[in-house]
């Protein structure tokens, strides 16, 4: 059960999203 992974590929996703939409 990887589920800190799981949320730590989630969380850099949304950084992502974020940096990319300033």
């Amino acid at each position: 059960m990887e589920t800190r992974s799981y949320i730590l590929l989630n969380v850099s996703y949304v950084v992502r999203c974020s940096t990319y939409k300033t």
